[in-house]
């Protein structure tokens, strides 16, 4: 019990010093604090430049190295994986505070607009990106996303489970509606001064350098989910902006267009022949699955090949269920992954007592399959999904890709959840 209160109090001491050092951050940046972004020069040029360069690395590397996976894999072996959230949050608010105790204000002014309305829009704007930055972080899980969740669950005795993909309003717009918020409240200042600048500039650059390592992360974790929402929805800039930046543009190069038309269309009926490819892929992936399952329709042929019922039905809060999981442990153990093998069979509990196969699962536990992989598993060009531990099934971290073979998913056919699956009609008994 003293371990559980203790990790939780650490973990409530780092979420002050996260708050404290956000509201600091406003503060700094925008002029308010009495240390900021703005001022007279101090010392050389040079030295001041080199100073506030390596403050922003230190905090750069800090916030990166930390949020990847093969360091949390050697840093948890340190640190509890309870704490290793809280602990990331503490190193990235010391950082800031470093960064905002040593700053050097380089003098000179970029631009300074005068006029009040306008003075008064670019405030506006500064603001709201503070403001949405926040509202992003409740709508992704606020308290997980800096670790309290984590210390509380231990402290109340329930196990982790990490959240679920899912993409509120603002991720529908823009796929990173958080870094958004940044970029405003760093560019809208009514005055720019050659400080301010280089810090717009080096955390723009650093923004734009992170999401390429975070959507890989994502892309290894969720798979073809992510990579489906990834083709949806705009990087950073939502479409009516993105496109009204555009129109000169497309005006401009629209004699270009004309000239270069026979190698777009040839681009383009090589994309749209790509697309065929994949779609046709998917086809015979799961023209394979079903044929490689069809025998396990009865439940009773799929316990007599060594399959067992493991996890009761299971469902999530609000994006349908996965099912009830047939597990051949064996397969498990082997980490082989073969289309005509799959290591688990998904049933869905009817009304009447019956079990209808829905779904087949490949799995692998990721300590096995990386035993002689470097890259993450897939079949026929479908990644599997990362399930990190602690997780609700109780097992070491694996991989995971459900193909609904047998039941369409709106989702798509490889994603985790069916909201067409219910375990309404399940019964251990």
């Amino acid at each position: 019990m003293v371990k559980r209160v203790s990790f939780f109090v650490y973990g409530l001491v780092c979420y002050v010093v996260f708050l404290f050092t956000f509201l600091y951050a406003i503060a700094f940046v925008g002029g308010f604090a009495p240390t900021g972004l703005d001022g007279e020069a101090t010392m050389p040029l040079a030295l001041a430049l080199a100073i506030d360069a390596g403050l922003l690395t230190l905090f750069a590397v800090q916030h990166s190295v930390m949020a990847r996976r093969w360091f949390k894999d050697w840093w948890t072996t340190i640190v509890s994986p309870v704490v290793e959230r809280s602990t990331y949050v503490l190193c990235a608010s010391l950082a800031l505070i470093v960064l905002f105790w040593q700053w050097q204000p380089l003098g000179g002014e970029v631009w300074s607009i005068d006029h009040p309305a306008a003075r008064a829009a670019l405030l506006a704007l500064f603001g709201l990106g503070w403001l949405q930055v926040l509202v992003v972080t409740f709508l992704i899980d606020h308290f997980d996303l800096f670790g309290l969740r984590q210390v509380w669950l231990f402290l109340v005795g329930k196990p982790y489970t990490r959240a679920e993909f899912v993409t509120p309003a603002p991720y529908r717009v823009v796929r990173h509606p958080l870094y958004l918020g940044f970029l405003l409240a760093f560019w809208m200042t009514p005055t720019m001064t050659l400080a301010h600048l280089v810090f717009a500039v080096a955390t723009t650059a650093y923004i734009v350098i992170a999401i390429q390592f975070e959507e890989r992360d994502l892309m290894r974790e969720h798979g073809q989910a992510y990579l489906d929402y990834r083709r949806r929805v705009p990087m950073l800039l939502p479409g009516l902006i993105r496109g009204a930046v555009r129109r000169r543009e497309q005006a401009a190069l629209a004699i270009v267009a004309l000239v270069c038309s026979w190698p777009a269309w040839t681009a383009a009926q090589e994309h749209h022949a790509s697309a065929s490819r994949q779609g046709k892929q998917v086809s015979a992936f799961v023209a394979e699955v079903r044929e490689a399952t069809r025998r396990f329709q009865d439940s009773a042929v799929a316990l007599a090949e060594g399959y067992v019922p493991q996890f009761g039905c299971v469902s999530g809060s609000h994006e349908g269920a996965m099912g009830v999981h047939f597990v051949n442990f064996p397969m498990v153990a082997d980490a082989a992954l073969d289309v005509a093998r799959p290591e688990l069979l998904v049933y869905e509990p009817l009304p009447d007592g019956r079990l209808r196969l829905v779904a087949a699962d490949y799995l692998v536990l990721t300590s096995s399959w990386h035993a002689s992989n470097q890259a993450p598993p897939e079949l026929m060009g479908q990644l599997f999904h990362l399930f990190e531990s602690p997780n609700r099934f109780g097992l070491p971290e694996f991989y995971t890709l459900h193909v609904w073979a047998w039941k369409e998913n709106p989702q798509g056919t490889f994603a985790n959840w069916n909201p067409n699956v219910s375990c309404d009609g399940y019964n251990p008994n």
